[in-house]
């Protein structure tokens, strides 16, 4: 199987950048940023989702935990009732509401 060379010099800004980051975090540039630089909407994209992986990894678990209520809530999921303890209802429902609640 071939294997990608990537590049050694950096062609546009943003992989200049990258190049810059991944020399100051490991002291080298790392070969998945060579490939990466290949093709530049590749390098944006895999640049977001590690950006994204940092910042989940910030957010506290009951912001977290919100989050999937809401889209369990928001999709009809059956398991939602489990979300909640037995006596509990969903915030701002009451017993028998089972519709979202408008902006929602």
């Amino acid at each position: 199987m071939a294997r990608l060379a990537g590049i050694s010099r950096s062609r546009t800004l943003f992989a200049r950048l990258s190049f810059f980051l991944s020399r100051r975090s490991y002291g080298r540039v790392i070969t998945p940023a060579r490939v990466y630089a290949l093709d530049s909407g590749l390098l944006l994209a895999v640049g977001l989702m590690e950006e994204v992986q940092e910042r989940a990894k910030q957010t506290s678990a009951p912001v977290k935990q919100l989050a999937r209520m809401l889209v369990a809530w928001r999709i009809g999921c059956r398991l939602q009732p489990r979300l909640w303890h037995p006596h509990q209802h969903p915030p701002g429902h009451s017993r028998g509401a089972t519709a979202l609640p408008p902006g929602l």
